[in-house]
């Protein structure tokens, strides 16, 4: 069996997004796997970069000294 590379795969997988049949059918026609196609695709899409939402904050020194102090209701600090 030889191993799929993502350099092989990558047009494979771009060309089934634009295909209007079914998996089953695509598959076959490039003598392909559907699990095989599945597994590609999953990993494709899980390499792409979401933006999470978070943005980058820089601290500053005069920060670094600062502490908390924490007052709980049962009198322990």
């Amino acid at each position: 069996m030889k191993q799929k590379t993502p350099e092989a795969m990558r047009p494979i997988v771009e060309a089934y997004a634009q295909y209007r049949g079914s998996k089953k059918a695509f598959c076959e026609e490039q003598g392909l796997a559907a699990h095989t196609l599945d597994y590609w695709r999953r990993k494709f899409s899980s390499s792409k970069e979401e933006p999470s939402g978070f943005i980058a904050l820089e601290v500053g020194l005069g920060s670094l000294g600062s502490t908390i102090e924490l007052h709980y209701p049962n009198g322990v600090r």
